[in-house]
């Protein structure tokens, strides 16, 4: 009888731990942040860059890459930040596993690897 209640104990808990982790995998996203070579707009007054998105008239703005901008000093806008354009959203930790192991497909990238942006 003390074997069968170590058995199940033991069971019990490798169950509980494995259920904690599939949650953990399907709670927590990874987001990934764009590439240092990537064009973004700045505003040579209030040294802040945007996203092409975030601009209607690109007359008075200069186009360079992220990385000369904060080489520069320059922040994001905080309008254009807080709307996510700077971040592709990725999978859940369970999602990366499944297109690592080629069950899913890799999710389209926003910017290029020349740097542009994939609109």
């Amino acid at each position: 009888m003390i074997k069968y209640d170590k058995k199940r104990f033991l069971f019990m808990g490798v169950s509980s731990l494995l259920l904690l982790v599939v949650i953990a995998g399907l709670a927590v996203n990874v987001s990934k942040t764009m590439p240092r070579n990537t064009y973004v707009y700045v505003n040579d007054e209030d040294k802040e860059y945007y996203a092409p998105n975030c601009v209607k008239d690109v007359r008075k703005l200069r186009l360079i890459t992220v990385q000369e901008a904060l080489s520069l000093g320059y922040i994001p806008e905080p309008q254009c930040a807080k709307s996510g354009e700077f971040l592709q959203k990725g999978r859940s930790l369970a999602g990366v596993l499944l297109e690592k192991m080629g069950i899913l497909k890799e999710l389209p990238p926003r910017w290029n690897k020349d740097g542009s942006w994939n609109y």
